[in-house]
């Protein structure tokens, strides 16, 4: 329930047809759905790039879906983008549900390459389109990732967040 009767950004839902995930094991799709947050008034142009990796059974599509009595987390960014408690930022959601539930976002034979996907097929696809993120410009939320010398910042529910983000516009 939005909170916050300010500015609304936007969420684009992009799709990835990912050749690192062809190989997995339970026949899961490799054509990956990843929403994305823009803020109110804003292309993504300069802006860093967070990504939000949710727990087991779960898929970053959730995280944009409406919620009854309680802000959904794109209705969060606004108010916190809105308020000047937070710079604006580009947000991704990316869908990694399998069969098995989810996954650890790790490399595996059998649930497929999904640190490979990451970092290699959905930043840089997200990067290109929207002109946000790069180098130093990165952070992740949720689970910890496995590289975490890819990101410059990342948070999860154990650790408040780690490193400096870089959030001045180019």
């Amino acid at each position: 329930m939005r909170k916050f009767s300010g500015p609304i950004g936007s969420v684009s839902r992009l799709t990835i047809e990912s050749q690192a995930l062809k190989s997995n094991m339970l026949g899961d799709p490799t054509v990956r759905i990843v929403d994305v947050y823009l803020p109110a008034g804003h292309d993504g142009q300069g802006l860093p790039l967070l990504a939000d990796l949710v727990g087991f059974t779960s898929s970053g599509l959730s995280q944009t879906n409406w919620v009854g009595f309680r802000e959904n987390l794109p209705e969060r960014l606004d108010r916190l983008i809105g308020e000047q408690r937070m710079p604006p930022v580009v947000v991704a959601f990316p869908d990694c549900f399998t069969r098995l539930g989810g996954n650890q976002y790790i490399n595996s034979a059998s649930t497929g390459a999904w640190e490979d996907f990451l970092l290699h097929e959905m930043l840089p696809a997200i990067e290109q389109r929207f002109g946000c993120g790069g180098n130093g410009r990165r952070g992740v939320f949720g689970l910890p990732p496995a590289k975490k010398s890819y990101w410059r910042s990342y948070a999860t529910p154990k650790r408040r967040l780690k490193g400096q983000l870089n959030t001045a516009t180019n």
